[in-house]
This record gives structure tokens, sequence and C-alpha cells, in this order.
């Protein structure tokens, strides 16, 4: 009897656990929305895949956190698994944001050193904030221990967001603008105002 399971008898009851409505399926959207907001944004996409409900769920959320801390951690003066790295970091922020359709965002977080030569990409990744109302943006390109990297430029944040006077140009409308409420830059020259 120690090694037996104890199995219950089948019964109305326990096929209904047993079926595709699960208790997980029963809930409201709202709480599976609060559910991956707990994961990173690259689980939460991956639910994407359990059901067709489930396919567009987490283009509701209102945080997109893209931080690579643990990639940075692991890359350890390896220029090759760097540039890896890097081709993978940007290909998923690009996916996410082009099928994002939630109207407002809270928070947008980017996380990872990427230089000049991708000042195009992180211009689209502003103006996707922008256009969807961010409050808080936080941009941290910054590296202190790849020194095979110190030699490259940094991408150069305007000091206007339409400044003639830079590198690129980013035309925003200025009515877009209200909603931010917190910009957190890390890693770029500092500009003389």
């Amino acid at each position: 009897m120690g090694n037996q399971r104890l199995r219950c008898p089948p019964n109305k009851t326990n096929l209904k656990g047993l079926n595709s409505n699960d208790f997980i399926s029963r809930m409201p959207d709202d709480i599976l929305i609060m559910v991956l907001s707990r994961l990173s944004v690259k689980e939460a996409v991956v639910t994407s895949i359990l059901s067709t409900r489930w396919r567009f769920l987490w283009c509701n959320l209102k945080t997109l956190n893209f931080d690579a801390r643990q990639a940075l951690d692991n890359i350890d003066n390896d220029f090759r698994f760097y540039l890896s790295e890097r081709y993978k970091y940007t290909k998923q922020v690009n996916g996410v944001i082009r099928s994002y359709n939630h109207p407002r965002l809270h928070h947008f977080r980017i996380r990872f050193y990427l230089t000049c030569e991708y000042t195009s990409v992180i211009d689209e990744w502003l103006k996707f904030a922008v256009k969807k109302k961010v409050e808080s943006l936080e941009l941290d390109l910054e590296t202190n221990q790849k020194n095979y990297l110190h030699n490259t430029f940094n991408y150069s944040f305007p000091s206007r967001l339409s400044d003639k006077s830079t590198s690129h140009i980013l035309i925003f409308p200025s009515a877009n603008l209200e909603s931010l409420k917190k910009l957190y830059l890390n890693c770029w020259p500092q500009y003389d105002l």
C-alpha cells in the first residue's frame, strides 16, 4: 500500500478538470494579464503559443522591460558572443514592438550595449515609445566591463528630440511627449546646453 497512488473514481467533477476548460483558462483576461506581467517579456510572448485565447494576451502588458543584464554578464570579453547576443536582442525587441498593439505603454526599458551603428534601430524604438505615450522611458546602453567595446562610439541621444544639429533627427509630435513623466538615460555623451 505504501507505493500505490490514491486514485479517485472517475466522476463528472474529476472529468471536468481534465478537459480543455481548465482553471486557468476560465480566469478573466485581467487576471491572466496580471500573471503575465510577472514574467519577463520573452516568457510572456512565448505564452502566445498556448491557445488562440493566449495568442495576443501579452500585447496588453503595460510594461516592456528588455533587460539583458544576464546576457551582458555572460559576454565577458568575447566579441563574437557579443555580436550574436546583440543580433538576438535587437531581433527580439523589434519582433515584440511590431506585434504590440496596446495604445499606451507605462514603462519601456532597453538595457543592452548598443553603439552608434544602431542609431536607426534605437531611434525606431524611441518613436515606438512616444507613439505609445510612454510614461517612463529607460535607455541603459552602458557597459563597464567590455574593454573591446570602449573604442566604439556610443549612441548620441539628441539634446532635443528634433535637434537638427545632431547626427540624426528624431521628429516627434510634441503632444505625444506630454505623457512622459520619467526619462532615464545612461552612457551617452554629455551635452552643453
